[in-house]
């Protein structure tokens, strides 16, 4: 990440989820109270060790040097489709409503459709006040709903995909 000033989004590699463990924990604790740094931890240290440039998307959104926002998508074998999946989609509370969150995801729509991925997975939790909308507005389709365990709690989590269609060839 640069020390630029001012909003900018640019696209990361594995290294830049090193700093995105507190970030997304502290998302998810103001949010929902859930505090989940243990499982992003472990969560993205798989998905840093298995980093594909072919296949896995990692999107960063920063306001004056600081990390307002986050899309990490990480290729996933299992199941009878290789695919892609949104493991974290997660905008600072601070700066919800200003489009950070739109343009992560699609700008990881593009990068996904640009490395000819045919399918990307997505999760959110059903009580999130704007991911679920998010995912509907951006042609996501809802797949399944299953429960989520994190702090002693259970709450629904919705499971989203939605197929590419591959970059259009420019003229």
């Amino acid at each position: 990440m640069t020390g630029r000033r001012g909003l900018h989004y640019l696209s990361g590699d594995a290294t830049a989820l090193a700093g995105a463990v507190p970030f997304i924990d502290r998302v998810f604790r103001e949010e929902f109270d859930l505090p989940i740094a243990d499982r992003v931890a472990k969560e993205l240290d798989r998905v840093a060790a298995a980093f594909d440039a072919n296949r896995d998307v990692i999107e960063i959104a920063e306001n004056d040097g600081g990390l307002i926002g986050i899309l990490v998508g990480a290729h996933d074998d299992a199941g009878p489709t290789p695919n892609t999946r949104v493991h974290y989609l997660a905008v600072d509370p601070a700066q919800r409503g200003r489009g950070v969150g739109r343009e992560l995801l699609s700008r990881g729509l593009e990068s996904c459709r640009q490395k000819r991925l045919a399918l990307l997975r997505a999760r959110s939790l059903a009580l999130s006040s704007a991911a679920p909308r998010l995912f509907w507005m951006f042609g996501f389709r809802v797949i399944d709903v299953t429960p989520f365990t994190a702090a002693g709690r259970t709450r629904e989590l919705l499971h989203f995909e939605k197929r590419l269609s591959p970059p259009t060839a420019s003229p």
